[in-house]
């Protein structure tokens, strides 16, 4: 017959494993607040870049000059589709390498643009917006106010 205690612990194991699956990870993000705007610090092909967190924008969106562009080259590249609607004309798709706070998000397509504009208007340097694309690749994101960090759990 088998003990009451075996069962009970049989029962508490499984539930663990059940309830906190061994291949999420979770990742910590620092970030600055600039005019009710989040900043976050990540690298862009191995060059250290600030970003605009913004749950708001579809797209990641980067500075020519972020990506290793040059804006005068612009012209002459395809422009994307993604660019339709942004103030001062288009851009071009790049593929780069992106790192945020640990997690690294290789060959992601993002629109290279102008952005020149966007830190004269946050009135702070600024590379880039981080969008939907991104961070829809992480099961859940949370933003900690009082802490200045986003947790991000794939």
């Amino acid at each position: 017959m088998v003990s009451k205690h075996l069962i009970c612990w049989a029962l508490v194991a499984a539930t663990a494993l059940l309830s906190s699956p061994a291949s999420a990870e979770t990742y910590r993000l620092h970030f600055r607040i600039c005019r009710s705007l989040i900043l976050i610090d990540a690298t862009v092909n191995g060059t250290p870049v600030t970003l605009l967190f913004d749950t708001g924008s579809n797209y990641t969106i980067l500075s020519a000059s972020a990506v290793g562009l040059n804006p005068a080259k612009m012209a002459q590249m395809r422009q994307s589709r993604l660019a339709r609607g942004l103030e001062g004309g288009g851009g071009a798709e790049v593929r780069v390498n992106l790192s945020l706070g640990g997690s690294a998000i290789p060959d992601l397509l993002i629109l290279a643009t102008n952005l020149d504009d966007l830190g004269k208007r946050l009135g702070t340097h600024c590379d880039g917006i981080i969008g939907q694309d991104v961070i829809s690749l992480f099961d859940s994101v949370r933003i900690d106010y009082k802490n200045n960090y986003i947790e991000a759990r794939k």
